[in-house]
């Protein structure tokens, strides 16, 4: 064997990290003859933790789902990172269509079980494509997608199919959280976030079609600044105009991005169908 070793292949992928943050005004001095001042600070922190999980959200799908317009806006919204669209051989879509902007005049391509088969299949058969996450019951793929494509899905005559496996899910396993159905030992995530569509003619966003996406193990990464571990966000309380306004702040060093190696995407597949607000 000596003189015939093998050298691995590895490749490398960069991640970018940068500060977030955001304020909102609570209130002044007359504002506590109104409302108490832990009652005001409650709310703020209320909000501006929903803007933080929406930009997180964002960020993330934005990435999975190769939605390139994200570029155009503020780096916060796509985890300050440059999207990139989905590798050719990691993006598909129904009926042999070729464009996003082709399913979107297609009525008939929506988002079934079949084009899950047939995702799956490509998952083992290509090098990298998603290997199964690991939750405590088994080996899993995780498909995200938006509300409009799981209506379309549940229309499908399997799903009665989907809702028995999801009977067997074990409650203490945390990626049934927000789960609508398994099938094909792949677990299905509703998100309004999961992007449109994006023409390949001008990179605009393509109304009515949606970009689902299935996930294995390794398909994201991110990371945050030495002291924001876990994605924990710092909160700071200001007050102005010699105490009398008052303000309540976030911040959070961080950066979400999917992984391509070799200039392939690994661990995700695209699969754009036809989908219309309902």
């Amino acid at each position: 064997l000596e003189g015939f070793e093998e050298d691995l292949a590895i490749y490398q992928d960069s991640l970018r990290i940068d500060l977030s943050r955001h304020a909102v005004r609570v209130g002044d001095e007359i504002s506590e003859e109104r409302y108490p001042w832990d009652d005001l600070r409650d709310e703020a922190v209320d909000a501006l933790s929903g803007w933080g999980a929406k930009r997180f959200e964002q960020g993330t799908f934005s990435h999975l789902c190769g939605w390139t317009p994200a570029n155009l806006q503020h780096p916060t919204r796509r985890g300050h990172n440059t999207v990139t669209p989905p590798s050719t051989a990691r993006h598909m879509r129904p009926n042999s269509l070729t464009t996003d902007q082709a399913v979107a005049g297609d009525a008939t391509a929506k988002f079934s079980l079949t084009m899950v088969e047939s995702a799956k299949a490509r998952m083992f058969i290509e090098d990298g494509a998603a290997y199964p996450i690991e939750p405590p019951n088994n080996r899993k793929h995780v498909c995200f997608l938006h509300p409009w494509q799981l209506a379309d899905l549940r229309e499908d005559e399997k799903w009665e199919a989907i809702q028995l496996a999801a009977l067997t899910r074990q409650g203490s396993n945390p990626i049934y959280d927000y789960a609508a159905g398994e099938y094909n030992n792949t677990i299905f995530v509703p998100s309004q976030y999961v992007t449109e569509g994006v023409s390949s003619a001008d990179g605009t966003t393509v109304a009515n079609t949606r970009r689902a996406v299935i996930c294995g193990a390794s398909a994201l990464s991110i990371a945050w600044g030495r002291q924001y571990g876990g994605g924990a966000w710092k909160w700071t309380e200001d007050a102005r105009d010699y105490g009398d306004k008052r303000f309540v702040s976030a911040r959070l060093i961080w950066g979400v991005k999917k992984n391509v190696f070799n200039s392939v995407d690994y661990g995700s597949i695209v699969v754009t169908t036809y989908a219309l607000p309902r």
